[in-house]
């Protein structure tokens, strides 16, 4: 079959010869003849075929490849891809852990397709034109890989507005997700508010820093800031932890914290459990603790955003530095898209030399093996953090 064609401009196919899966608005020749994610097909301005993709007018990322390769994009083409990167996920996931990222877009080469598993319960978001004209091939390729128990889609996020599309949630296939499904991370149990919750309803790219927290706990006091539904609280206590502090601005995800204790046999202090913006709370609490946990939302969505965000990091962390015990550890990250490790270090830098405190860097943290990174797309790094210790 026949496809649209996108010509290049002349000298703009060096990103797409080095792989890179983004083709910009700047880059064509000339718009082809497509509707917002239909199929088209790469050339070189010498008519050379470089990729096939989906096209879409309404975003300067014109074109996002899904095969540098004269293959169809059909059910079996998802299958393959989904097949290869549920199967190293699998040989990889620890023991007594039955939810992860079985799908990370650009960096399983399946453009805009987000895909968790929790426990055989998938809850999937398609963020862009390109994924949504593939839905009904992508979750064929779905119940064919997981054979799961259902499939319910959250595709809510600002991604879908810049895209030209509109929100889409709700029960694709299979039976209804339950109101909380209960995962186990690491020997823990979780509760995951797949329908109403944040993202998908649990945030697995932090797997492996909570196991840090875990191994580091023992005996400590912790102050677990943007907590959330408390994940890295239940880490650090099933490490031993003395004591642990929650602080979230939504009282829902504070019950729902309370709840994962409870399923965990840990007992519930409603003076653990603090409804308070983070920004108020730590400015106007003076308790130290042996580990302070900073993980907030993005504060930046464009690079028009990162200055204010940068302002607002540094606060924190400011604010994190003063409230350790001498020896602390301070675990804090970034999950803005727009601001790397470098920046975010020289934050840190700036937070310290401003506080007066002398500080270590132990250990740099990211987005785990079930987020992997396509070497060809840097941009599909958005999680960083830092494990900083408060020297004496």
């Amino acid at each position: 079959m026949s496809l649209p064609v996108c010509e290049l401009k002349p000298g703009r196919d060096r990103s797409i010869r080095r792989r890179h899966p983004w083709i910009f608005s700047g880059a064509l020749a000339f718009e082809p003849d497509a509707a917002p994610g239909d199929l088209v097909d790469v050339f070189s301005s010498q008519g050379e075929f470089l990729g096939r993709g989906a096209y879409n007018p309404n975003s300067q990322i014109r074109v996002r490849i899904f095969s540098f390769e004269d293959e169809e994009i059909d059910a079996e083409f998802f299958i393959r891809r989904l097949d290869a990167a549920n199967k190293f996920r699998l040989t990889m996931l620890p023991e007594n852990t039955n939810c992860y990222r079985a799908c990370f877009a650009d960096g399983d080469r399946i453009p805009g397709l987000i895909i968790d598993n929790y426990d055989g319960f998938i809850v999937l978001q398609f963020q862009t034109a390109a994924i949504e004209a593939q839905r009904h091939l992508v979750i064929e390729a779905i119940k064919s890989v997981f054979e799961p128990k259902s499939i319910y889609e959250r595709s809510v996020g600002g991604f879908r507005q810049d895209e030209g599309l509109e929100k889409s949630s709700g029960l694709i296939d299979g039976i209804e997700p339950p109101d909380l499904i209960e995962v186990m991370e690491n020997g823990f149990k979780v509760l995951v508010d797949a329908v109403a919750g944040q993202k998908t309803g649990m945030f697995l790219d932090q797997r492996e820093a909570r196991q840090q927290v875990r191994n580091l706990a023992e005996g400590k006091t912790v102050l677990n800031v943007f907590s959330y539904s408390g994940a890295f609280a239940l880490a650090a206590l099933v490490g031993k932890a003395q004591r642990v502090v929650n602080v979230d601005s939504s009282s829902k995800a504070l019950d729902l914290a309370k709840r994962n204790y409870e399923i965990n046999d840990f007992a519930v202090d409603d003076n653990d459990f603090i409804d308070s913006d983070a920004f108020e709370y730590l400015r106007n609490d003076e308790s130290k603790f042996d580990i302070v946990i900073l993980d907030p939302p993005a504060f930046c969505k464009s690079q028009a955003g990162i200055p204010k965000a940068l302002r607002g990091y540094k606060e924190i962390i400011m604010q994190g530095l003063s409230r350790l015990n001498p020896s602390g550890l301070l675990f804090c990250f970034s999950c803005s898209g727009h601001i790397d490790s470098a920046m975010f270090q020289k934050v840190v830098f700036s937070a310290a030399f401003d506080v007066g405190k002398e500080v270590q860097i132990l250990k740099k943290l990211g987005h785990g093996f079930d987020h992997p990174i396509n070497i060809y797309h840097p941009e599909g790094e958005y999680l960083c953090g830092f494990i900083i210790h408060f020297s004496e």
